[in-house]
């Protein structure tokens, strides 16, 4: 399932529902099925896509480091007058 935004959530009968979206290829926003989260669950399942994101921004930020790094140890071309 592709999540682009959180549409909205409720928390009704112990289950939290969260509405997601996605953009259609006509760019139109596009409901996904809802997440539904047992109630006694939802702490672990928050901290646990926590964790998850925190990695992989983590592994995107060095990548992006890397990617810098290269870019810059490029020589440049000597332009003469």
């Amino acid at each position: 399932m592709l999540i682009e935004k959180v549409e909205s959530a409720s928390f009704l009968n112990g289950i939290l529902r969260v509405s997601t979206s996605r953009l259609g290829a006509d760019g139109k926003p596009i409901i996904n099925e809802p997440i539904n989260i047992p109630g006694n669950l939802v702490g672990e399942v928050i901290n646990g896509m926590a964790i998850v994101s925190k990695g992989i921004s983590e592994k995107l930020i060095e990548q992006g480091t890397k990617v810098e790094k290269k870019k810059s140890t490029k020589k440049k071309p000597n332009k003469k007058k």
